[in-house]
């Protein structure tokens, strides 16, 4: 008990200092594309061991990153995919472009998703036009270019054939290596299947087309899930509507490059829109399982019904699938698809356009854990009174993490009380932007943090971190923002703030960093941890921004937040000051990427010795040895070992082992 206060009188003697220096921004740079909030999106962030980052970007012609125009090659001010590589320092590395050239000026790109594969490839998702060129007298018109990757192309010979193919639009997974050269690529495009097993063509009402709003990951084993919004209700003219249930519609095929076909059948009657899980083998060499949701009911009509949403998907270290999504349930509920007895209840939800759940699946698609919410009064407008956008796990505490943000009236009219709830838990009594923190396993609630601004309209962004008893999302606000002592604020309600917010895990406000930005539909983007660094993207439109003392212009930016204190846990302190305890006994060790494919990098806050042994689950041991890359950094290369889960045990030079399980991947790319 005294070794235990005297760490907590060194911590509070120390921690102003601690604070005040843990965390600083190393670098930000921004991009500035024309076209406005809907046409700029991040789209993906992901990083290699080596600590680069691959920033993905939904961009409008013109601006430049770095100081360098990619885009010099390129006329046209169509919206384009822009992925760009950075080095841990903020160099620009090579960037990549996908963009369309249309005659009639109505096809753009939609960017989706990007993934890192193991540690040696990134797999990006994007819908597309496949270019084609017309004769009239005998003269080429090119009526679609696509200018792919280093590539203009005025026909689509180099990317598949499109006899099959009934629309030009089509659903592109692109994999390249981490030196931006293509490794492969895959289009997909579906159709649907009218009662004799017909595909149903533009004509007729249901478009070949990409895959409808999607998202995507990748398993340990180089499966591919898609979760889409699937149009499951069609008419062949004005008057005479399809469904499956009634016969109608006999089911859907997935066209793969234009020459092999993948068909489904659906096992049970659904409605209008429906969110849908895909799983495919490497390569998209077969369909391997496929299973709905949830969605609108058979008996709702697609013209009184909002559109579904699928906020966000993930595989987490775990290797379980983490859904967040907008459900149509209306009055009678919906049992979810192989849900075990999980069923998503209509009670008290909201009716005028559905609620948001998180739902996880196991890689068979059977569903274990549901979550959904309610705030009452319901908030009286299109949307949903509560809106979901992020996860994230802590498997060392057994903790899940759901970001989102509890609406009420808008715009500056919530003197109302209103009440988020889940589970029976009233948590908040004012709109927020908030997390919750739950059993992995049960779901039961833990903590829950949130933040407030006076005018409302919080909300969270496209990503949450939480490791070592720190969690990080970034939000966004208007009005007057008071959090971890520290006031910021918006001149109006249509003028938005963007910050990077920290918390404990039970909830304690912890430190702010403010971004000084007051534009128009300003976005809190994606938010990555690696190491002691954070990274953090996002867009602010027309206003600048400042992380720190660095200057970022308007626009799409990336930014890298160092916290030199981050592998240490925090201890909250009930006076209010927060600091870095070093717990008596402790050692903060991190390996990583994981799943691997050829090494894997080891931090930790106590020297370790070179040599470890690793074992595999039948019970063979070896020794290994470790490779000293720096202070408290090593690297283990495991190239040589197959495919397979692994124990690693590690010894500190104090003579402490510790133990983590490493899942070696399979090289997609080997047949």
């Amino acid at each position: 008990m005294k070794a235990i206060k005297r760490i907590i009188l060194l911590a509070a003697f120390v921690v102003l200092t601690l604070a005040a220096h843990a965390q600083h921004f190393d670098w930000a740079k921004n991009f500035h594309g024309y076209g406005d909030e809907y046409t700029n999106l991040p789209r993906g962030l992901v990083a290699d061991s080596e600590g680069n980052v691959y920033h993905l970007m939904q961009v409008g012609r013109g601006g430049s990153l770095d100081g360098v125009d990619p885009f010099e090659s390129i006329v046209n001010y169509n919206p384009s995919a822009l992925l760009v590589k950075m080095s841990p320092d903020g160099q620009y590395l090579w960037h990549r472009i996908i963009n369309i050239y249309d005659r009639n000026n109505t096809n753009a790109i939609n960017v989706h998703d990007l993934r890192m594969l193991g540690d040696t490839a990134l797999m990006m998702m994007v819908d597309v036009g496949l270019p084609y060129t017309t004769y009239y007298s005998g003269q080429p018109t090119v009526e679609m270019a696509l200018y792919y990757l280093d590539t203009l192309l005025s026909t689509s010979e180099f990317l598949m054939p499109t006899d099959s193919i009934s629309n030009r639009g089509v659903t592109a997974f692109i994999t390249l290596g981490l030196d931006g050269s293509l490794k492969e690529h895959h289009f997909l495009q579906v159709t649907y299947l009218d009662s004799l097993g017909h595909p149903i063509m533009a004509g007729q009402g249901i478009y070949g087309n990409g895959l409808t709003n999607e998202h995507f990951d990748v398993d340990s084993r180089g499966n591919i899930y898609v979760v889409r919004l699937a149009q499951d209700r069609a008419f062949t003219d004005g008057d005479n509507p399809l469904y499956f249930n009634d016969g109608g519609l006999s089911g859907y095929r997935f066209m793969v490059d234009g020459t092999h076909f993948l068909t489904h059948i659906p096992p049970y009657t659904t409605g209008w829109w429906n969110q849908q899980v895909l799983k495919f083998s490497p390569h998209f060499d077969s369909l391997l399982d496929a299973s709905y949701i949830a969605g609108s009911a058979p008996w709702v009509d697609c013209f009184v019904t909002p559109w579904l949403d699928i906020r966000s998907f993930d595989i987490h270290d775990d290797d379980q699938l983490y859904i967040t999504f907008n459900a149509r349930i209306e009055h009678n509920g919906i049992t979810i698809a192989r849900s075990n007895g999980l069923h998503l209840e209509t009670d008290s939800l909201s009716l005028v356009s559905g609620t948001d759940c998180m739902l996880r699946l196991d890689t068979a698609l059977n569903a274990n854990l549901l979550m959904q919410f309610d705030y009452v009064p319901q908030y009286n407008g299109f949307y949903p009174s509560v809106e979901l956008s992020a996860t994230c796990i802590d498997t060392a505490t057994g903790s899940l993490f759901v970001l989102g943000s509890a609406k009420n009236d808008s715009w500056g009219h919530n003197s109302n009380p209103h009440q988020f709830i889940y589970r029976g838990d009233t948590l908040s009594n004012r709109n927020s932007a908030f997390w919750l923190r739950v059993g992995i396993n049960d779901g039961y609630f833990l903590s829950y943090g949130h933040l407030n601004s006076n005018l409302g309209d919080n909300n969270g962004g496209m990503g949450i971190v939480a490791r070592n008893n720190r969690v990080f999302a970034q939000v966004s606000y208007t009005g007057n923002l008071f959090f971890a002592d520290s006031t910021f604020s918006t001149p109006s309600v249509s003028q938005v703030g963007l910050a990077l917010a920290q918390w404990d895990y039970d909830g304690h406000e912890v430190a702010i960093h403010d971004f000084h930005c007051n534009g128009g539909n300003s976005m809190a983007g994606h938010i990555l941890l690696l190491d002691t660094a954070l990274y953090i993207t996002g867009n602010s439109f027309i206003s600048t921004t400042n992380f720190g003392d660095i200057a970022c212009g308007a626009g799409q930016y990336i930014a890298k937040l160092v916290d030199t204190s981050m592998r240490s846990p925090f201890v909250y302190h009930e006076g209010g000051s927060v600091g870095i305890t070093p717990v008596e006994g402790s050692n903060a060790i991190t390996v990583y990427p994981n799943p691997f494919r050829q090494h894997v990098t080891i931090e930790s806050s106590e020297t370790l010795t070179e040599t470890a042994w690793l074992t595999d689950l039948l019970g063979r041991r070896e020794q290994v040895r470790l490779t000293a890359d720096g202070p408290g950094r090593y690297s283990l290369d495991l190239t040589s070992r197959p495919q397979a889960t692994y124990l690693l045990t590690l010894t500190t030079a104090s003579g402490k082992t510790h133990t983590t399980k490493l899942l070696k991947q399979s090289d997609i790319f080997s047949r």
